[in-house]
């Protein structure tokens, strides 16, 4: 069974990606439907997270570099700050080993997105005001 949120669903019940199966792609009894923009944006974390975990479990800090060099191009070089990435996995990190888990590398992406998103707020006030 996997879980996702307060729902079971037995693996193998939907369209396989790899070893993992998203579960609602097939909950329906018309056969298997497209994920949702949500539903797939879960997929795509979590299969970001894996493809550059090490131990499957948790991203070293040299992992974590090339997850930030390949899926964030240009946030790194930008940075002011050479040791951006020092700080990004000091607050990251939870089991304080110098690895990330996937709970930390998800709150790395939050904090980017909401970042993200007061920029483009703020932006959208700033262009209805002209």
């Amino acid at each position: 069974m996997f879980p996702l949120g307060f729902l079971m669903f037995p693996l193998g019940t939907g369209v396989s990606h790899g070893e993992f199966v998203l579960p609602s792609r097939n909950l329906g009894t018309a056969g298997p439907r497209m994920p949702s923009q949500l539903e797939h944006a879960m997929e795509t974390l979590m299969f970001t997270f894996h493809k550059y975990a090490g131990d499957k479990e948790h991203l070293a800090k040299e992992d974590l570099r090339a997850l930030m060099d390949k899926e964030f191009p240009g946030f790194l070089e930008n940075q002011r700050d050479p040791q951006a990435l020092e700080r990004i996995l000091r607050d990251v990190e939870q089991s304080r080993d110098g690895r990330v888990g996937f709970q930390g590398f998800f709150s790395l992406v939050a904090g980017l997105t909401i970042a993200c998103n007061d920029y483009f707020v703020l932006h959208m006030k700033q262009r209805g005001r002209r």
